[in-house]
């Protein structure tokens, strides 16, 4: 699950990306999962302001991944980011696993990482709240459950 504003506003008349307020999400159930959730609002350096997702709430989440091995592309993974720029797909979006954006100067440019945690990953979201939510990982998992990040982009 995965709640988002973006900015892909490029040079439009447009100042602000718009806004995402008002979300209730209930009652889930999910087998087999791949990647964490995510509630994300965004940053426009144009002008250096914090567009925050607000008022949504998470209720009765139960995830459970599918074993599997995770090769991930974490953004504190330095070694590799030249690895990651070269393997991604520039002209496209990524794949489903791969959701933290990083900007190069276009959006063709920019590439993706995995989420720093295997449960729910929070950035721009400051009155989040989440009630009954469980994640249960793969059994080779290393990441945190819950990764709660307001800076800027790492």
């Amino acid at each position: 699950m995965i709640i988002w504003l973006g900015d892909r506003l490029g040079f439009g008349d447009k100042d602000t990306p718009g806004s995402v307020s008002g979300i209730r999400v209930s009652d889930i159930v999910a087998f087999d999962a791949d990647m964490a959730s995510a509630v994300t609002g965004c940053y426009r350096s144009q002008n250096k302001t914090v567009y925050n997702v607000t008022d949504v709430e998470l209720k009765n989440f139960h995830v459970y991944y599918r074993e599997a091995k995770e090769d991930l592309y974490l953004s504190t993974d330095d070694e590799n980011l030249d690895r990651i720029v070269k393997e991604q797909n520039s002209g496209g979006y990524p794949e489903i696993s791969r959701v933290i954006h990083m900007y190069l100067g276009t959006h063709e440019g920019s590439f993706y990482l995995d989420m720093p945690c295997y449960g729910l990953y929070t950035r721009y979201a400051p009155d989040l709240k989440t009630e009954n939510f469980n994640v249960t990982p793969r059994s080779c998992n290393t990441r945190p459950a819950t990764v709660m990040n307001d800076g800027l982009y790492e």
